[in-house]
């Protein structure tokens, strides 16, 4: 399946998908050891194409990177490395044809073949929206509104992430009152995707053992690495005190 962090596809977020079929490649005019995917890949989006099993684990031995690309490499460039494989960087945004082919007498050997074939698609390949699928990316906790889950919507747009560079960044000024308690009077808060004050399985991330990242109000710039689910913040400089 393709795995990565998709601007078109932010509920992808390396693998941990709720909707994988999304992303599976399909067998390829019937040949069974050749297999394509057609979708919208934006400028600076970073993904290989890897076999994970439903719990959510990697096998490093059938992962396609930029390495195993043969065919396309003017549409990519080396990536950042993760294991043992650059991942592959989108060029340019537009709609492409990935292909990925498997040697029929050894499944570890395959290459990867890709073709830019014009403009994004609109609807091709995205999240079904009738059943209100597509998300974002917030910054949920005792910040904002203080819901947690619920403050995944529309209404929290001041606390939603944007699409920088292959991260999903936010910066953001917490208050006193965001405070609480149990967190030794810290804010406590953490990245969700959902929609519509609902969380996607998997959908929560957190400092590098999933936890609650615990911050002492003033500003910071919160930055989630999809490809590592590791959410950071770093402190900044108040404008209006320069």
């Amino acid at each position: 399946m393709l795995a990565g962090s998709l601007r078109f596809y932010e509920d992808n977020f390396w693998g941990r998908t709720p909707f994988p079929d999304r992303y599976r490649l399909l067998t390829d005019q019937g040949r069974f050891n050749r297999f394509f995917l057609e979708l919208n890949l934006a400028e600076g989006d970073e993904f290989k194409v890897a076999v994970i099993t439903e719990e959510g684990f990697w096998d490093n031995g059938a992962t396609a990177g930029f390495s195993a690309l043969k065919r396309g490499k003017s549409c990519f460039s080396a990536g950042e490395t993760l294991g043992f494989d650059a991942n592959l960087r989108v060029k340019s945004t537009g709609f492409y044809r990935l292909t990925l082919q498997v040697d029929a007498s050894d499944p570890t050997c395959f290459s990867l073949s890709a073709r830019r074939l014009g403009e994004p698609a609109e609807e091709a390949f995205s999240p079904d929206k009738s059943e209100g699928n597509q998300g974002a990316f917030y910054l949920v906790g005792s910040c904002g509104n203080g819901r947690w889950a619920e403050d995944a919507s529309e209404e929290n747009r001041g606390y939603r992430l944007h699409y920088e560079k292959g991260k999903y960044i936010l910066n953001v000024c917490f208050k006193e009152s965001e405070t609480v308690p149990w967190a030794k009077g810290l804010v406590a808060c953490k990245v969700a995707f959902g929609k519509n004050g609902r969380v996607a399985p998997n959908g929560w991330f957190g400092d590098r053992e999933g936890k609650n990242l615990l911050l002492r109000p003033g500003n910071y710039r919160i930055s989630l690495d999809l490809q590592t689910g590791l959410v950071r913040a770093e402190p900044t400089e108040n404008e209006e005190e320069k």
